[in-house]
């Protein structure tokens, strides 16, 4: 398995650094062609295209840096940085003097022309000095082999990855990564985009420019991903850059000229005539600043009007596929740290052959094992998107809106999660957009009516389909909602696939959805799963048991919690004997036994009251945990009283509070062998009442219970004497009573230790 592990990361990370290699080449090779051209200096276009072949080298580089030994992609990022670095001074000189000349032949006035005539000399002497330094590194990056190095480099690795079969993993992963890093430079730009408003920000708005710059080489790289490619943006993007740019070649010229202006008023040489000459050249400057500002602002408005970014983030995060690559997906939602469920389902997804696995959100929270479904669910096969749990796990504030049970989730799924998962979880987009030969399947968790409204499935069907409609989907694919449900409208397809670790409908059961991308066609898919072995997860690792019982119910937090505030202020004891009983007659062998058990039980809580001072609520809780404390022989004798716990925590026509149940489950767990202890997962989530509450009624039921070791019904009288050092049950029995008597020695270490008297039974044999 290990093996097979290692020769898919290989395979997926030889389609990704082709990729990469096969650009890096072709750059290389630009490179190449220009380095005669900057040493020559006939053409000033040559260093340009140098130095911008050297950033887009360094991108490639930067971006597919794992696809390189760590030490030589180092070293040869510093190689390339050092020509960027040499060529930047050289441009900026070639631009100047060109604008210079341009500005000149435009104007022909000597007078009005001195100044520029001035800065043109003082430039080109300038850059016939600085050309000795682009020769001087031309020469040593030939001397070096650098480029060569890297050339053979990704030859040899190009060829190596031709070698390992393409999969669709690879594909799916290439298109991903691509995605990934488009999007996080589209958000570098937006995150500075106020500036665009403020004619002042100078600083901004270089930044701007190069931002614009980065997301335009990323896009440039990525283009040939895309079967209509990206043109139109880059050229879009080209627009942007060159006003900025512009823009900050005038905010140049004005700090120089102030600078040059302000040293000249200072000496004392008459330069009136060239001060006054460069002074209109200042005005004009600051002019063409504004214009061109202007234009910049009323072109970012047009693409804005246009939607051009939003437009730019659906193209690229949209995977194109075929039918013949991937002939069915498996669509998955709302795992919720559920490994058991989340296992089962891959399982049965594998054994059907499913090459592609879609994963709508909500992978984490409630569950036990957030850290372990993350790791099963970060395969190169699974594309998963970001769910509302995620989003609260991954903030860095308080949400004041939940409730103490989900936060307590919450709290333990961020103490579970290593970094290396929450960085996944964090890199998850929200919306995924597929195509399989022109049809377009969209992933959402669920939009902001499913995320607030329980009752989503009844919503209308003109809301679903303005939803796909908006979303401009074939196939709309819905989680969030934990039962399944399916809607075709106008030709569209709006899919909520239920869900893996808390399907609402059937507790058992996991569900999930098969489409067949030939035609569209769907099959929902409902299995068991190993439920119990999830409960017993969430119980082991104390979290609240409203968690467990939603898992139990298959049920919402939200009705579990209400179900839980009727009881509380509306039981019924004869409503609840009456249950009790019943699920006693189904499930206890001996029920006369746990009746006699009982009546003993609350003879000995009655009597004496003066010590223990337990109140009748408590009582009732005795009652029930007497009734059933022997249901979990109908497991088998061995561990019946763990049997017992179990099936009193799992049992849903019990009608008690989430609390009761709790402490009535572990005074029956305790009947008989070991005391409760702070080790046990079920008696350690009590809180510290509680414990006290229920080893003082374990202490009494156990007593009970030994009275009728023998399961005959023989005591037929019962006194109690308290005393100051000791209690005295003064027992009348039908005949032999030695089992009676070893069983209650044996289990009396737990009164006498809350009670803090001894206990001494004293038994009068009835003939």
């Amino acid at each position: 398995m290990e093996n097979k592990n290692k020769n898919k990361k290989k395979s997926n990370e030889a389609s990704w650094c082709s990729y990469g290699l096969r650009h890096l080449i072709s750059q290389l090779e630009i490179l190449e062609n220009h380095l005669l051209g900057a040493v020559n200096n006939n053409d000033p276009e040559d260093v340009h295209k140098l130095r911008v072949t050297s950033r887009r080298i360094r991108e490639i580089i930067a971006i597919f840096q794992d696809c390189f030994p760590k030490k030589d992609h180092k070293h040869w990022n510093q190689q390339i940085k050092t020509i960027t670095r040499c060529l930047g001074a050289a441009r900026d000189l070639d631009v100047h003097i060109l604008f210079l000349q341009q500005e000149i032949k435009r104007k022909k006035n000597k007078d009005k022309n001195k100044g520029l005539n001035y800065l043109l000399s003082h430039y080109q002497k300038r850059r016939e000095c600085i050309q000795k330094d682009v020769v001087s590194m031309v020469t040593d990056l030939k001397d070096s082999s650098i480029l060569q190095e890297i050339l053979q480099y990704s030859q040899n690795n190009i060829e190596e990855h031709k070698k390992i079969p393409e999969t669709v993993s690879e594909v799916i992963k290439t298109f991903d990564t691509a995605s990934n890093h488009i999007q996080k430079r589209i958000q570098s730009l937006l995150n500075i985009q106020d500036s665009v408003y403020r004619e002042e920000e100078k600083k901004k708005h270089h930044e701007l420019r190069i931002q614009a710059k980065k997301l335009r080489y990323s896009l440039e790289i990525f283009s040939d991903l895309y079967p209509m490619g990206l043109t139109k943006e880059i050229t879009s993007l080209k627009t942007f850059q060159d006003l900025l740019g512009s823009i900050h070649d005038y905010d140049v010229w004005t700090e120089t000229l102030d600078r040059l202006i302000e040293k000249m008023k200072k000496n004392k040489k008459d330069q009136a005539d060239l001060i006054q000459s460069l002074e209109l050249f200042r005005e004009y400057i600051i002019q063409k600043r504004k214009e061109t500002y202007t234009r910049f602002v009323t072109k970012w408005e047009e693409h804005k009007e246009k939607g051009f970014f939003a437009t730019l983030q659906e193209k690229i995060s949209t995977i194109p596929l075929s039918s013949d690559q991937v002939p069915q997906i498996a669509v998955i939602s709302s795992v919720h740290g559920n490994i058991h469920a989340l296992q089962t389902a891959l399982d049965d997804i594998n054994a059907k052959n499913i090459p592609l696995i879609l994963n709508l959100g909500n992978s984490i929270g409630y569950g036990a094992y957030p850290e372990e479904c993350v790791q099963r669910l970060a395969r190169p096969d699974i594309l998963s998107i970001m769910g509302n749990v995620e989003r609260e796990v991954l903030s860095t504030t308080k949400n004041k809106n939940l409730h103490p049970v989900q936060r307590k989730s919450i709290v333990f799924t961020k103490k579970q999660l290593s970094k290396q998962s929450k960085y996944f979880l964090s890199t998850l987009p929200l919306e995924r957009r597929l195509t399989f030969d022109k049809k377009t399947i969209v992933l959402i968790h669920g939009d902001p009516v499913s995320l607030h409204n329980p009752e989503y499935p009844l919503e209308s069907d003109e809301h679903l389909l303005d939803l796909s409609i908006q979303k401009k989907s074939d196939i709309l694919l819905l989680g969030h909602i934990h039962h399944s449900f399916h809607r075709t409208l106008d030709n569209h397809i709006i899919i909520n696939t239920g869900s893996i670790g808390r399907y609402e409908p059937d507790a058992h059961l996991i569900s999930y959805t098969v489409i067949r991308t030939s035609d569209l066609s769907f099959t929902q898919e409902t299995i068991p799963y190993p439920r119990d072995d999830a409960v017993e997860g969430i119980r082991d690792a104390l979290l609240p048991e409203e968690i467990a019982q939603m898992i139990v119910s298959g049920r919402s937090l939200d009705d579990i919690l209400k179900e839980d505030d009727i009881i509380k202020t509306s039981q019924d004891e004869d409503e609840i004997f009456h249950h009790l009983l019943t699920i006693a007659n189904e499930y206890d062998p001996d029920v006369t036994h746990s009746q006699q058990v009982t009546k003993l039980a609350l003879d000995i809580f009655d009597k004496t009251k003066d010590v223990h001072h337990l109140k009748d609520k408590d009582r009732l809780i005795l009652t029930s945990a007497a009734l059933l404390h022997d249901i979990g022989w109908s497991k088998g004798s061995k561990s019946h009283h763990k049997s017992s716990l179990k099936m009193i925590m799992n049992h849903q026509m019990l009608p008690v509070t989430i609390t009761q149940r709790c402490m009535i489950a572990n005074i029956a767990r305790y009947h008989r062998k070991q005391v409760p202890t702070e080790s046990h997962p079920d008696f350690q989530r009590l809180s510290s009442s509680q414990r006290y509450t229920v080893r003082f009624l374990s202490s009494i039921l156990r007593v009970a219970d030994g009275l009728d070791a023998s399961h005959g019904i023989r005591v037929s009288d019962m006194k109690i004497e308290i005393k100051a050092k000791k209690i005295e049950l003064l027992v009348t029995i039908n005949g032999d009573f030695r089992a009676e008597e070893r069983s209650v020695e044996r289990k009396k270490d737990l009164f006498e230790e809350m009670f803090q008297r001894k206990l001494v039974v004293s038994w009068k044999q009835r003939t």
